[in-house]
């Protein structure tokens, strides 16, 4: 009997893509044509805060309006969908993130495998749950790959204990090390990086130098690269937070988010 085991093999268990976070045009709110005018469209695009608002006759998406200033609902232009508006229903999200930064756009048409327009998706649309439990993933796998890459490279943990629980303790590790008394008074030796932040592990590997095995030529690369990750993990941590509140936002997740595609696969061969 033959096996294939390549369902145990897959390293991406949350798989998110535009269908998911966008919206279906069976369920958007749209407005009939031919031939609506800008007036009608704003008053719809102002009550329901849609900055992009399809124009639909019959069963065919002929074009759309769009705010002149997103988020300003005092003026709006016609415009014909082209290829440019148009991304496949089925492409991940990461691919969506990547195009909205790159391209600076604020919105796509999901098209079906025709060319068809299906669906939509906007950048608020990024502020969903699946997007954060998305996002949420990989800095889990980052954050465990980082602290097991560290425990093997053998630093001491004395020495990892002096420098986040000696004497000059900060606040927000007067807790952590609260629990790591606590756990060893009760005979349970857990490693010190599991009680970390990971904040507190980009500190060792750049302090102990160990950046260099993950491609890095310095310090200051290594902390300008992770650096946002630290942000966006504070911020996937807390799910009331928006991660998309203003236009730029998109280019900073997606550079975050590009940082950790490609930190990743270094941590899984390191």
């Amino acid at each position: 009997m033959m096996f294939d085991d390549t369902a145990f093999l897959r390293e991406n268990v949350v798989d998110v893509d535009a269908a998911v976070v966008g919206i279906s045009r069976r369920r958007w709110v749209h407005i009939a044509g031919p031939a609506p005018t800008e007036y009608e469209a704003l008053d719809l695009m102002g009550r329901h805060r849609f900055d992009v608002l399809p124009i639909v006759e019959g069963l065919e998406v002929i074009a759309y309006f769009e705010t002149n200033t997103w988020g300003l609902y005092t003026s709006a232009t016609r415009k014909s969908v082209t290829q440019a508006d148009l991304i496949p229903f089925d492409v991940s999200i990461s691919d969506v993130i990547r195009r909205l930064a790159i391209e600076s756009r604020l919105f796509f048409f999901l098209c079906s495998h025709d060319n068809t327009p299906v669906g939509l998706i906007s950048v608020v649309n990024l502020n969903c749950r699946q997007v954060q439990v998305y996002l949420f993933s990989l800095l889990c796998e980052l954050e465990r790959r980082l602290a097991d890459f560290i425990t093997r490279s053998a630093i001491p943990d004395s020495e990892l204990t002096a420098m986040f629980f000696s004497e000059a303790i900060r606040p927000k590790h007067r807790d952590l090390k609260t629990r790591y008394d606590n756990d060893r008074r009760n005979g349970l030796e857990l490693p010190i990086v599991e009680y970390l932040y990971l904040s507190d592990l980009v500190k060792i590997v750049r302090t102990k130098r160990l950046y260099t095995h993950l491609g890095f030529a310095s310090g200051g690369t290594f902390g300008d690269a992770f650096g946002p990750l630290v942000t966006l993990r504070d911020s996937v941590a807390h799910p009331v937070t928006s991660l998309i509140t203003e236009a730029g936002s998109v280019k900073r997740l997606w550079s975050a988010l590009n940082q950790i595609l490609t930190v990743l696969p270094r941590l899984r061969e390191a």
